[in-house]
């Protein structure tokens, strides 16, 4: 198999990219962040970037669980990057934690209902990250069904890393999916970690409502 190659998006440079990672905010997934050329990687996930001869490397976490060391960088290229700074959250009143069973439920609501091959290797590594605990999600129910949900989908010592929020289409517009984040929030608080979303540009207003702040300078 071809080495793969990870690309540099423009403006970005090594040093930001290390003090970034140094963060914990490489733990977003692989599948949605990365550029690859010229070999194509299944769905993992980025835990460190470190020199190494002249080169920028990040260790990634395959679905198959295993790690392995692979030339490149991680670019979030048109994505923004916020901090939670101030509280500005809701309470979260009837959110529970997913629990494994969950997990399906979310990821059909996350792929619009109908699962792919991908969405299914996809729910499988996220079940193992689960299980291990790296993977932490919230979700609301209403009427026995999974509508809305959020998750802290990668921390390190002292960040977690927001991620899979989301609600049904019908079913938005009443703060569901900002009582998953305060949950998700809490439970960043009691770990004594900064919360931090990657988000696109439509939906950095959502978070700023919530107490989230653009950071621009690492």
């Amino acid at each position: 198999m071809e080495t793969p190659e990870f690309r540099l998006p423009d403006g970005e440079t090594a040093d930001r990219l290390l003090r970034q990672t140094a963060r914990g905010i490489a733990g977003a997934e692989l599948f949605t962040l990365l550029s690859v050329r010229r070999a194509h990687l299944p769905e993992g996930r980025l835990f460190a970037a470190e020199r190494g001869d002249g080169r920028l490397s990040v260790l990634y976490r395959a679905p198959d669980y295993t790690l392995r060391l692979e030339d490149g960088v991680f670019p979030y290229e048109g994505l923004r990057l916020l901090k939670l700074t101030r509280d500005r959250l809701p309470r979260p009143e009837g959110v529970a934690e997913m629990a494994l069973p969950d997990l399906l439920e979310a990821a059909a609501l996350l792929a619009g209902g109908k699962l792919t091959a991908a969405d299914e290797d996809r729910y499988v590594f996220k079940a193992k990250c689960l299980l291990d605990g790296f993977y932490c999600g919230f979700c609301v129910r209403e009427e026995g069904e999974l509508v809305s949900m959020a998750a802290i989908v990668a921390r390190n010592e002292d960040s977690a890393l927001l991620g899979d929020v989301f609600t049904r289409p019908d079913r938005r517009g009443r703060g569901l999916a900002a009582r998953c984040v305060a949950a998700a929030a809490r439970c960043a608080a009691r770990q004594n970690k900064t919360l931090w979303a990657l988000c696109e540009e439509q939906n950095v207003p959502f978070y700023e409502k919530l107490g989230f702040e653009e950071v621009n300078d690492l």
